[in-house]
């Protein structure tokens, strides 16, 4: 797990790890591999500089992907993770991903969706077109079928949409 810290978001590190940007975060729930989830900061407190008052914890969590209009990353654990324990999430880089049952060619953006629990084509503004909400990269073709593929993760953050 060894990993040099390359930037900062939302005030915890982001790590180079094997070829990969990752995040490291507290589950907030069971996680599913290959699941998209979005990382934001704890809101925890706990007095950890012993002068009386509380101070933030720093961790990141995960959560369910919600609409949100502001950029933020979304990552996907490549193994299943239980409530409470530090996930690795995926957030740039080849990993594999859960994709809804549509057609997709190698090379679409890809995208999630309020409550998304899969990717979905980037139809914001045509699917071989980078947008605001563009996460991921279609790494192989799917016709039509749900199931785990091959993305690229492009490791930056984006938009989480309604619909």
């Amino acid at each position: 797990m060894g990993g040099i810290i390359s930037k900062v978001h939302l005030g915890v590190p982001i790590v180079e790890d094997d070829g990969r940007m990752v995040i490291y975060a507290e589950a907030h729930a069971a996680l599913t591999a290959f699941q998209p989830y979005a990382v934001h900061p704890s809101y925890n407190t706990k007095d950890l500089d012993g002068d009386g008052g509380n101070d933030n914890d720093g961790k990141a969590v995960t959560a369910a992907p919600a609409t949100l209009a502001v950029l933020h990353y979304i990552g996907i654990p490549q193994k299943a993770y239980a409530s409470g324990e530090v996930a690795k999430l995926v957030i740039g880089g080849a990993c594999k991903a859960k994709l809804k049952a549509e057609a997709v060619v190698a090379g679409d953006y890809l995208e999630v969706l309020n409550a998304g629990t899969t990717f979905v084509v980037d139809g914001t503004s045509g699917s071989t077109t980078r947008s605001t909400k563009s996460i991921a990269m279609a790494c192989e073709p799917n016709s039509s079928k749900a199931g785990t593929f091959n993305v690229q993760m492009l490791g930056i953050p984006g938009i989480v949409s309604a619909t």
